[in-house]
C-alpha cells in the first residue's frame, strides 16, 4: 500500500483549522443568542454557512482519497487507515478533528434549541397581540 501519509496529515490539519473556525463561530453565535442579540446574527450565519460548505468539500476530498486507496467511503475508514499505517501523528490529528467536531456539534445543537425557543416565544407574543388563544383573557373587543 503506497500511501502519502504526509498528504493525509496536511489535509487533516487544514480540516482541523476549518473546524476550529467553525467552533469559534458557533460559540459566538451562542453568545449572541444567549443575550438575545439577533441583529448581528445575519453576518455570523453567512460565515457559518460558508464554513460548512468548505468543510463538506474538504471532508468529501478526504473520503474520496480513502476510496481511491480501497477503503470504504466512510469516516470510519480513517480508523482503518490509522491502524494499518500505525502513524501516531495521523491518529492525533484525527482524534483532534473528532474532538473539535463533537464540541462544535454540541454547541450548534444548543444554538438550535435557543433559536426554536425564541421562535416559539415570538409566535406566542404575536398570537397574543393578534388576540388569538385568549379564551381566559379579554377578547379583541375588550369583553371576556
Amino acid at each position: 500500500m503506497s500511501i502519502n501519509l504526509e498528504l493525509f496529515n496536511q489535509d487533516l490539519l487544514n480540516e482541523i483549522s476549518l473546524m476550529e473556525q467553525f467552533l469559534e463561530i458557533v460559540i459566538n453565535e451562542h453568545s449572541m443568542l444567549s443575550v438575545n442579540n439577533i441583529d448581528d446574527l445575519e453576518n455570523i450565519l453567512q460565515v457559518k454557512s460558508d464554513l460548512i460548505a468548505e468543510l463538506l468539500i474538504v471532508s468529501n476530498n478526504r473520503l474520496s482519497a480513502l476510496a481511491e486507496l480501497g477503503f470504504s467511503n466512510k469516516n470510519s475508514s480513517m480508523t482503518l487507515l490509522i491502524n494499518q499505517s500505525n502513524n501516531e501523528t495521523l491518529e492525533q490529528h484525527w482524534q483532534k478533528l473528532i474532538n473539535i467536531g463533537s464540541q462544535a456539534d454540541e454547541i450548534n445543537k444548543n444554538n438550535g434549541y435557543i433559536v426554536n425557543g425564541l421562535f416559539y416565544a415570538n409566535q406566542n407574543s404575536l398570537a397574543f397581540l393578534q388576540g388569538k388563544n385568549m379564551n381566559s383573557l379579554y377578547g379583541p373587543d375588550g369583553r371576556p
